[in-house]
């Protein structure tokens, strides 16, 4: 079920990012019956039930905010969010940068992983000095890259693309960025684009595939010319 679990929390991300209130309350709804169902099924089986992950949380949110149901005192919410980092590290046993490297979980998105991960290592000053080095770094990569699918060496090829990859969200992240939600209105557009062209091959009574190449190209140039004026 956590696949169906994780696309509706991406839903209920698209409602608030499309300012959807309607949608969003279907969506939240669509999220609380999936807790619900998990619920349901871990008290058949005997393992806990819908009270043990409303007290978890409870304890939970009590424990991380002592500033506000305890006696610690904070000037902001940056010593907040520091105050709550260090109290969640303790709980994961984490003791290095390593560690909460680590601890950043791997199902995330790859490239909101990535800049998470990066994040911790731009706290402690391990980045590029600017915007310009990254851009080196990433021609860099990108003759490297060139180089491993010269070999035909499928592994190699697989980790400088990575690494490409890797840098691109690093990039993202120190433009303040948030490289799943770039990616993502890239991918928009470019659907936006390919159905102006879509639709001029088909009104012109032609089907979409090699034969059209050129005009398909075309009519993408002309769909830009258009967004842009």
């Amino acid at each position: 079920m956590t696949p169906y679990l994780i696309e509706e929390a991406y839903e209920v991300r698209h409602a608030v990012m499309h300012e959807d209130d309607q949608s969003l309350v279907d969506e939240l709804g669509d999220v609380l019956l999936q807790v619900v169902f998990h619920a349901t099924i871990a008290e058949e089986d005997g393992y806990f039930e819908l009270s043990d992950i409303l007290s978890a949380i409870c304890e939970k949110m009590i424990r991380r905010h002592p500033h506000v149901f305890g006696d610690v005192d904070v000037k902001n919410s940056e010593e907040v969010l520091a105050n709550w980092q260090v109290i969640k590290d303790g709980e994961k046993s984490i003791k290095s940068i390593s560690d909460s490297m680590e601890s950043v979980t791997s199902s995330l998105p790859a490239l909101l992983r990535s800049q998470k991960v990066q994040k911790k290592a731009s706290d402690v000053g391990f980045d590029w000095k600017d915007t310009e080095s990254s851009f080196d770094k990433v021609t860099e990569e990108i003759s490297e890259l060139k180089e491993a699918i010269k070999t035909g060496d499928i592994q190699l090829i697989k980790e400088e693309m990575g690494d490409i990859l890797l840098i691109i969200s690093n990039i993202a992240k120190n433009l303040g960025l948030d490289a799943e939600l770039t990616l993502n209105d890239a991918i928009d557009k470019f659907i936006r684009r390919f159905r102006f062209v879509e639709n001029k091959i088909t009104s012109a009574g032609k089907l979409m595939n090699t034969d059209v190449v050129e005009d398909m190209e075309r009519f993408w140039q002309d769909s830009k010319k258009i967004e842009k004026s």
